[in-house]
């Protein structure tokens, strides 16, 4: 009776051995045979085909040829990338903290500085016109010249400080006729001394400007380490140009008069720490 049940004529036709022959074609002599099936056929073929995959992924995940797949990078290219990135932004805040450092240089050399102080926070006790300051002779001032006339010059009175271990030098043998005030934006210590004295630098450093503007006159300004600049205003002369090294102590300048901003003979002088003044009286003894 003929099995007409679908399923077992594809079964049977799966299960049906087949041989492959090879032979010679010049003896007709029987070299190989191959007897399969076409189940057998299937089975092998899936097998070889699930090694070849399992082999691939062993061979891409435990290999450097992971970091070639999209989407996939290995732990030290993710940390490489953090590192970068990181390492960009420090570098980016270090821009700005120097942009703004340049630009804070930049105005005290011009003399303007409004960047530091609104003119708003400022009294009107702060303004002094020209009309109010008297150039008369008094005997405050006979004294100060007889006691500076007397003084040795290029005294070696210093502060040696505690964070740094620098020792400060005077810049000029005088007398202090003006201090430090942030809230009316004088930076600086005003100094007066005999006529054509000569001005020293506080610290060993590198001059990093050396010239002339109608509101300080003649102006030096000396870069040292540790971002500390001092600047020494209203000289009659300076001797020291762009780029030269100075020794602390070296003379650098002379005491004078010069710009509009100058009341009279004397110093004007600013001590500059990475990048905001800071009070001399702090450094120097004077």
């Amino acid at each position: 009776m003929t099995n007409n049940n679908p399923r077992k004529k594809i079964f049977h036709h799966l299960l049906q051995r087949y041989r492959i022959v090879i032979i010679a074609d010049n003896s007709l002599e029987e070299r190989m045979s191959v007897r399969f099936s076409i189940l057998k056929f299937f089975a092998v073929i899936t097998s070889v085909l699930v090694i070849i995959v399992f082999v691939t992924l062993f061979v891409v995940t435990k290999s450097s040829l992971g970091q070639y797949i999209p989407g996939r990078s290995k732990d030290d290219v993710l940390q490489s990338l953090i590192g970068l990135n990181m390492k960009t932004d420090s570098l980016q805040a270090s821009l700005n903290r120097r942009d703004a450092y340049l630009n804070n240089i930049e105005s005290v050399l011009s003399g303007n500085d409004s960047f530091l102080i609104s003119n708003n926070n400022l009294s009107l006790e702060a303004t002094v016109t020209l009309e109010n300051i008297s150039f008369e002779t008094s005997q405050e001032d006979s004294i100060l010249r007889f006691v500076v006339e007397n003084e040795e010059r290029g005294s070696l009175d210093y502060i040696k400080k505690d964070d740094g271990n620098f020792v400060f030098f005077p810049p000029v043998v005088g007398y202090i006729s003006d201090t430090f005030n942030f809230q009316k934006k004088h930076f600086a210590v005003d100094l007066v001394a005999k006529k054509n004295s000569k001005i020293s630098s506080v610290l060993a450093g590198t001059v990093i400007v050396s010239d002339w503007s109608s509101e300080v006159g003649y102006f030096i300004g000396i870069q040292h380490k540790d971002n500390y600049i001092s600047f020494y205003k209203h000289n009659s002369a300076l001797l020291k140009k762009v780029g030269d090294y100075v020794s602390a102590g070296e003379q650098i300048a002379v005491i004078g008069n010069s710009g509009e901003f100058s009341t009279g003979p004397h110093l004007h002088f600013e001590l500059w720490h990475n990048g905001s003044p800071v009070n001399p009286l702090d450094y120097i003894k004077f």
